[in-house]
Formats: structure tokens, sequence, C-alpha cells
């Protein structure tokens, strides 16, 4: 096993509780029992009185799915998050009131997101006069329910920070519609496009300059010093993780190579493929990871066609994209999508020898 597969098996991701705060609140209201879908997912009511302790996060994705299933409420995650203010972030909120802009506030968020939880990679992007900000889910853990909550997290804060004064052009979600669309309608109130190539949101970027009326850049600095005391010296990320991070963003765009991550990374190739060498990483086994992630996600969430799941993942045949799935999964991408559609998460089959390794053993 190499160095970099050792440090994963034993990394058992984490949020924090406050993503629970209104949980049981908001479940009771839907008719069912939320305590008896705690005890099922191994989650004691106790835990969610204080917002900074963590729980894992395999333990709430189960708890979500579960609630969902029970409720037959596809919106659960943006009835959650509606209530709430930005406060709900916790500490790094005290550096988000302060920042001159929205783009500051966002900034700060990506450089701070790992206080949020280590589930959820917030990324901005600005090219020309439009900005994406990308929410992208730690591989094994992009459920509708925890995608949808992430980004509506995200859209909630920025809105509360303008004072409502920004808007944007349009929400983007990898997974499919749900049938009843009134809760996002009301919500977003805004374009919401499912079945797209990514989860985040597309805005103008000149919106992204909106100024905050209670900015204090004094403050701001001290709130970051504050941060840095809380939070500890940050992991710088591994040359692989930003590999990962490039191809996730890329990949549904064209073909993706190691010319082209390295060029994102303003690196010669040779120097990309010896440093993820040193990390025991390739680049042919991280895209290979992202591609299985983004299939099951594709198939088993969206609507887009099996010839269409191939061209997002960089596939130029149905046939190229057949064989590679079926040697990947075991049954060829209409089998599995017959199969594995409607089930939770945690009870598909990923036919990988690590299945469980991103998985605590409360799944297993």
């Amino acid at each position: 096993m190499s160095k970099v597969q050792s440090v994963k098996s034993e990394f058992v991701p984490q949020v924090r509780a406050v993503c629970l705060a209104n949980y049981i609140e908001v479940v009771s209201q839907l008719g069912v029992d939320p305590y008896a879908l705690l005890r099922k997912a191994r989650i004691r009511p106790e835990d969610l009185n204080d917002a900074d302790s963590r729980l894992a996060a395999s333990a709430v994705v189960r708890l979500a799915e579960e609630t969902v299933r029970e409720s037959r409420c596809d919106a659960l995650a943006l009835l959650m998050v509606e209530p709430r203010n930005f406060a709900a972030l916790g500490p790094i909120s005290l550096l988000l009131q302060h920042r001159g802009t929205l783009r500051g506030a966002v900034e700060s968020l990506v450089k701070h997101q790992r206080l949020l939880g280590d589930l959820m990679d917030y990324a901005l992007d600005i090219e020309g006069d439009m900005a994406t900000i990308r929410g992208d889910i730690l591989p094994g853990y992009g459920s509708r329910q925890i995608v949808e909550f992430a980004i509506g997290l995200l859209f909630q804060t920025l809105r509360e920070l303008s004072n409502g004064r920004w808007q944007p052009e349009c929400i983007h979600f990898r997974h499919s519609a749900p049938a009843d669309m009134r809760i996002h309608k009301r919500f977003y109130q805004c374009p919401v496009q499912f079945d797209s190539d990514f989860d985040g949101i597309i805005c103008a970027a000149e919106t992204l300059e909106i100024g905050n009326r209670a900015a204090n850049e004094v403050m701001a600095r001290h709130a970051e010093q504050c941060l840095e005391l809380y939070a500890g010296p940050r992991p710088v990320a591994t040359v692989a993780e930003q590999v990962r991070r490039v191809i996730f963003a890329t990949l549904s765009r064209g073909n993706v190579t190691m010319d082209s991550v390295a060029d994102k990374l303003s690196l010669h190739p040779r120097m990309l493929q010896r440093l993820l060498e040193k990390e025991g990483a390739t680049f042919a086994a991280l895209l290979n990871e992202i591609r299985r992630e983004l299939a099951v996600r594709y198939l088993g969430t969206s609507s887009h066609s099996v010839t269409d799941v191939g061209l997002l993942l960089g596939y130029s045949t149905l046939s190229s994209f057949s064989r590679w799935f079926t040697i990947e999964f075991g049954k060829s991408p209409a089998a599995w999508r017959s199969a594995e559609r409607g089930l939770p998460l945690f009870e598909r089959d990923y036919r990988h020898p690590a299945k469980f390794d991103i998985l605590d053993p409360i799944c297993a």
C-alpha cells in the first residue's frame, strides 16, 4: 500500500454538529420521528447541542438519505438551510462579516473552509465578466442532500452578507431535478439548472464587488489572526489534492491530460509527475478515481444519457466509456444504473477493493 493510500484509509472525515442544528425541528414538521433516525445513524441527540462538536461525515450522509427516504422530501437540505444566518458558520463568520466585498468574503471562505468540516471544497474561478463558485464534495460523500446543503449554505451566506443585493445568474447541480420544485424556487428565486456538469453558482463577476456596509478591515485582520490561532497551522494542500481539484473543474470541458493539468498549476508536466510520485500518486490513478466518483453520481442521480455521461467523463465514444466502466464496476453503465439507481449512497455497489476506505465502519 502506498503512503498516500495508507493516510487516506486512516482519515475519517468529520463535519461540525451545527450542520444538524435544526434537524429535529425540521424533521418533526415533516411528520417523521427525528430521534429514531438519529439512533439509526448512531448520532446522539445531545451531540447536537454543541455546535462545534464533530460528527462522522458518513453518519451524517446516512442520516440525510434515511430522512429523505422516510419523509419523501427531496428538499430536506434547503429546509435545513433556509432559517439559518451566516453566523451558523461558526468562528469564520466573524471574519466574513468584516470583509470589504463579497469577493473578499468568498476568498476567505475558500481559504478557511476546513473550519466548516472535511467534506466541502469551495473554489472561486473568475473568467472575463463571469464568476463561478464551485462546491465539490469529498469523493464518496456526494449525495444530493450533502451537495444541496453546501450550495444552499453558500448562497444564503452571500445573500445575507450583501443584505439581499447579490443575486446569481444561475445555480447548478449535477443531479436531476426533484419532482416538486416549489421549495427550490422559493429559496433561490433565480434559475436552477439540474443535470449540469458541476455543482455551484454562476454570477456576474462585478456583483462580487458589492460592498459590505459593515466592513472593517482592521477587525477583519484581527479576526484572521484569531482564526489562525483557533485552527492552528493550515495543512498545505498536497499536489495530489491540487490535481484532483483541477480535474474536477475541467473534466467535463474536454480531454484532461497531464499536460493540461500541469499548465493549470504552472508546472512542467515532468515536474508534476515527479511531485506526484513523491506522494505515492499518479496522474492516471487520480483521473480514474474522479471518473469513478462522477460516473456513480451522474448515473445514479442525474437524467443524463449513458452517452452524455461518457462525454462528461472525457470519453469520445460510447464504446470506450462502456469498456472502461465495465472493467471498473463489473457491469455495463446501463446495467449498473438499472440496478443501483434510487439506492442510498451507502448502499450502492462500487465494486472496488477500497470501497469502504472512504466510509467509516458505521456504513459497512
